[in-house]
């Protein structure tokens, strides 16, 4: 019944005519609707009974245990780990009541409270992917530590690779997988943050990095960093004072130079008279409020005679000024006395 068949299955010009079924049709397109023929399709349903059947499986998913104390409310991963270690001590000692310990904390005991946390903090947050590497399966491919390849070596996530053969110590080559906000992990960091007397921020991340893999662990070390009350103290940048108005004169138009000046000393600077002869002298300075020239003068002393002397040199070089502005150096105010009695 489909005429297209002819096109697809090689027909020449020659047989397609004007009365060939191309151009016509088939022949029950002439007769009556009613006449047409119809071709039944069969359909096989299945019974209820052949019904496919699947299987359903429940899941558990075991939640973390809880820890032995609240890792929140501790600042400082050595009080966290060393407390922890006596806690340890305290249970061995109940149960093997023959066989106590007692004095300092050992190493061992210190290293297997810092497992414990590292261990818990990754069971909090990569519990699927640790029973997957327990049960031999690789870990799901949505999740977040699929790429770095991660391998469990004594309980414990640590990162894979082909670095095995680099002259590197091996928890290096390794480090172990820390999610980033985690309570663990601050305190990590914040212990490695102090460790190297409150560095910067790429100083303790590369330091970190030697151990620990953390995902995200610049902004990690960054947020740390941040909330270091330390730091922030150092950080702060001092108030400052409000300068006052400018005086009119320094606001005025063109002017002649030196015709509001301003003056202060500099020193002492010590000189040589002669080939044994040392003594002090000073710089009195002037300098121009409006066009901010400056005018250097030699002072011997910083008594008023020489404040004085130094005036009538440069009154001489640059002109009598208009005003004079000094803050209150007493020889200042004494040449200002002197030149008052003497007008």
């Amino acid at each position: 019944l489909n005429i297209a068949d002819i096109a697809s299955r090689g027909t020449s010009v020659a047989d397609i005519s004007a009365d060939s079924t191309w151009i016509q049709g088939p022949e029950f397109l002439k007769s009556e609707f009613s006449e047409w023929p119809v071709d039944k399709v069969a359909v096989d349903f299945p019974e209820p009974s052949q019904a496919e059947l699947k299987k359903s499986v429940l899941k558990a998913k075991v939640a973390p245990a809880k820890p032995l104390i609240d890792p929140a409310a501790y600042s400082s991963w050595i009080k966290l780990t060393r407390i922890t270690a006596w806690i340890f001590r305290m249970c061995n000692n109940l149960r093997n009541k023959g066989k106590r310990i007692s004095g300092p904390l050992t190493v061992d005991e210190l290293d297997n409270a810092n497992l414990y946390w590292i261990k818990w903090g990754q069971s909090d947050r990569f519990q699927d992917e640790i029973e997957a590497l327990r049960k031999g399966r690789p870990v799901p491919r949505d999740s977040r530590i699929a790429s770095l390849d991660p391998q469990l070596v004594d309980g414990v996530l640590r990162v894979g690779g082909r670095i095995e053969k680099a002259e590197i110590p091996w928890e290096s080559k390794h480090p172990v997988i820390l999610d980033h906000g985690h309570d663990v992990t601050r305190l990590i960091v914040i212990h490695y943050h102090r460790k190297l007397i409150h560095a910067g921020v790429e100083h303790v991340f590369n330091h970190v990095r030697e151990k620990y893999w953390i995902l995200h662990g610049r902004a990690e070390v960054k947020n740390c960093t941040v909330k270091c009350p330390l730091c922030f103290r150092r950080r702060v940048k001092p108030m400052t004072q409000k300068m006052a108005n400018l005086p009119n004169v320094r606001l005025a138009g063109a002017s002649v130079p030196f015709r509001h000046v301003g003056i202060d000393y500099a020193g002492p600077f010590d000189t040589r008279i002669g080939r044994n002869r040392k003594e002090k002298r000073y710089i009195c300075l002037f300098t121009c409020l409006h066009m901010r020239a400056v005018h250097l003068e030699v002072a011997h002393s910083l008594d008023t005679d020489s404040c004085i002397m130094a005036l009538r040199r440069f009154q001489a070089r640059r002109g009598v000024p208009v005003c004079i502005m000094s803050d209150n150096e007493t020889n200042f105010v004494g040449a200002e006395r002197e030149l008052r009695e003497a007008l």
